[in-house]
C-alpha cells in the first residue's frame, strides 16, 4: 500500500492533515520527501506512526498513543503535534 492509498482511505482530502506527511523527509533515500507512491510498509517507526497519528487526529480530538519503535527525533514531533492539535480545539469523537 502505497502513502496516497493510505490517506485516501483514512483521511478526508480537505482535512488540514491530509497532506502533512509529505512535508517529512524519507529516512531510505536521502534528501527527499515522503511521496505519494513511498511504500507505507518502507517507512520506518517514527514515519508510519505519524502517518496514523495524522490519520486518527482526523477524526478526534484525543488519542491515546505510545512512542515505542519511534527514535527520539520522531519523540518531540510527535508530541508537538498532538499538544498543538488538542490546544486548537479540534472536534470530539
Amino acid at each position: 500500500m502505497t502513502v496516497a492509498t493510505y490517506l485516501k482511505k483514512n483521511i478526508d482530502p480537505a482535512n488540514e492533515y491530509a497532506g502533512e506527511i509529505y512535508e517529512h523527509f524519507d529516512m531510505f533515500v536521502a534528501n527527499r520527501r515522503i511521496e505519494p507512491d513511498t511504500k507505507v510498509d518502507t517507512l520506518l517507526g517514527g514515519h508510519r506512526k505519524l502517518l496514523t497519528l495524522y490519520a486518527a487526529l482526523s477524526r478526534c480530538r484525543y488519542v491515546a498513543y505510545d512512542m515505542r519503535a519511534v527514535g527520539p527525533e520522531a519523540v518531540s514531533v510527535i508530541h508537538d503535534l498532538v499538544k498543538q492539535h488538542v490546544s486548537r480545539g479540534a472536534p470530539r469523537c
